[in-house]
């Protein structure tokens, strides 16, 4: 990529206490511009994930320091002022006490080349996110305005492309309500558990979910894998690894959005998908969920639905043992016509005529998900997987399950509320903007409910901005209690529940640095 170089400048770490903040005139005059040069590309021949496109520079030394705000110009947009809320150091900075601590700087190392950097940097203001990776001179972001998203990515020939999305492309699971019933791995909504129903016996897992939250912190390791088509997409294996760490980022920021400190996504590693055994197999030509029954050595059964054969993939599982990683996750470029962002395996109680299956240590069998990084912009398709994995619903009008089955916790769902009033409207990660028939918040499409960077807390509320709940004016972006209009959503309690489950399937090995970065 192109980057403008300006010698080094010592700053001070910064982290905004608050939500929220509109610049001041003084911000407006010295906040570094993000792109230092736009050139816009030709439209796409043919309807396709983005509308349209840019080759861009960036002045990454002036945003590096950090940049306690930058200035987001996106062509034909109004330039507007976003403030900092979150920078942490990835390698490049030394850190230094301040008196006795413990307060830390970081400083730039002075013998540090500009690809020597790395770092991560989320700021809000005014209706607008901005989400920067920068890895050794590689990055990647996602930049949301109030009418548009975009992604900024890397791409083959040492460029960086700014794309805007196309709301209307992508669909977030393959509809499945037309297939066997056999075939379905995830949350289809073909409809829900009856009012009053019960498991057959006592479960070992309790569906109450009585007990009291865990007390220590969760960290899930994260297996990447790709095909050759994200290889091919991203240009080099650098350009793949940073976008997977955006996707994990973005998980990650919707924990922290939701005040979900227990839990935390760790991106054990990022590596090419081991060749299937079957040399006609390609991932990504398959529809999405038999690339995920590969990846996972699982064969979905036509009796006792909705149960599987769990042969193994002994190349993938090979690779996970040694990583020691909870979850793989392969990034796949869909060239089936599907569109669909991803897919997953949801923890939760099916009570089978076979057997029983339940959140539990056996679920590491059904660890995986297959997501397309394109939609990540667009979806937080992988946080919303891997909200899928520990045990999340989508929102209640649209979390229908197959089979005899029963939700992880009562309040295992999404959330979200429809309004033609931006400060009002918003839907949760695991939320879908689909109309959806069952109890609960009506979604009339996606502008009507747009999604925001945060799972379902009723601690929390929505202004325009995430904020405290109370706050006046303000919208709970989750519900405390169940009730006629529909059930409780608090993915924050769920997720802190389950985390353990999951962080426990692989036994994380000692590490020196613990940075999230490879």
């Amino acid at each position: 990529m192109h980057i403008v170089q300006r010698p080094l400048l010592i700053s001070f770490f910064f982290a905004c206490a608050g939500f929220t903040a509109t610049a001041s005139a003084s911000e407006q005059e010295q906040a570094p511009r993000l792109f230092v040069t736009t050139e816009k590309q030709p439209p796409p021949s043919e309807p396709g994930p983005w509308l349209q496109s840019w080759h861009i520079t960036i002045d990454q030394q002036a945003i590096q320091q950090p940049a306690e705000t930058i200035t987001l110009n996106v062509p034909g947009q109004r330039e507007i002022v976003v403030r900092q809320m979150y920078w942490s150091p990835k390698a490049g900075y030394l850190s230094q006490l301040v008196g006795d601590g413990p307060e830390v700087i970081w400083l730039p190392d002075p013998s540090a080349k500009p690809d020597d950097f790395a770092w991560e940097w989320y700021g809000r203001s005014e209706g607008h996110t901005v989400s920067i990776v920068f890895n050794y001179g590689v990055i990647a972001a996602r930049i949301w305005t109030p009418e548009h998203k975009y992604a900024l990515q890397p791409r083959p020939g040492d460029v960086t492309e700014l794309a805007e999305v196309n709301p209307d492309w992508w669909q977030m699971h393959p509809d499945r309500e037309e297939q066997h019933p056999g075939q379905a791995a995830t949350d289809t909504p073909l409809h829900g558990t009856p009012d009053g129903l019960t498991p057959s016996g006592p479960p070992t897992w309790d569906l109450g979910c009585t007990a009291p939250l865990p007390t220590t912190a969760s960290t899930i390791d994260v297996l990447v894998m790709y095909t050759t088509d994200v290889l091919g997409q991203y240009g080099s294996h650098a350009g793949v690894e940073t976008e997977a760490i955006r996707a994990i980022k973005d998980a990650n920021d919707s924990l922290r959005n939701s005040g979900i400190w227990s839990v935390r996504f760790f991106l054990r590693g990022v590596e090419q998908v081991p060749p299937p055994a079957d040399p006609f197999f390609n991932y990504g030509l398959v529809n999405i969920e038999q690339a995920m029954f590969h990846l996972a050595g699982v064969q979905g059964t036509t009796t006792n639905y909705p149960g599987w054969i769990y042969n193994g993939n002994p190349a993938v599982s090979s690779r996970r043992n040694a990583l020691q990683a909870d979850v793989v996750a392969l990034a796949r470029i869909d060239i089936s016509g599907d569109d669909t962002c991803g897919v997953a395996f949801v923890q939760r109680l099916y009570d089978l005529i076979g057997g029983r299956i339940e959140p539990g240590p056996e679920f590491e069998r059904k660890s995986y998900l297959v997501f397309d990084p394109r939609c990540g912009v667009d979806r937080l398709n992988l946080a919303h997987e891997l909200g899928h994995l520990l045990g999340m619903e989508h929102d209640p009008r649209n979390a229908g399950m197959p089979g005899t089955a029963f939700t992880s916790c009562p309040w295992s769902y999404g959330h979200r509320n429809s309004s033609s009033n931006p400060n009002a409207a918003f839907r949760t990660v695991m939320s879908y903007a689909d109309m959806g028939s069952g109890s609960g918040p009506i979604c009339t499409g996606k502008h009507a409910c747009p999604l925001i960077d945060a799972y379902s807390n009723p601690a929390y509320a929505w202004n325009g901005a995430i904020v405290p709940n109370p706050t006046p004016g303000a919208l709970p972006i989750g519900v405390a209690t169940g009730g006629s209009a529909g059930p409780a959503a608090r993915a924050n309690d769920t997720l802190a529940r389950l985390a353990p489950i999951v962080a426990a399937f692989r036994t994380r090995p000692d590490l020196i640095f613990a940075n999230g970065f490879q």
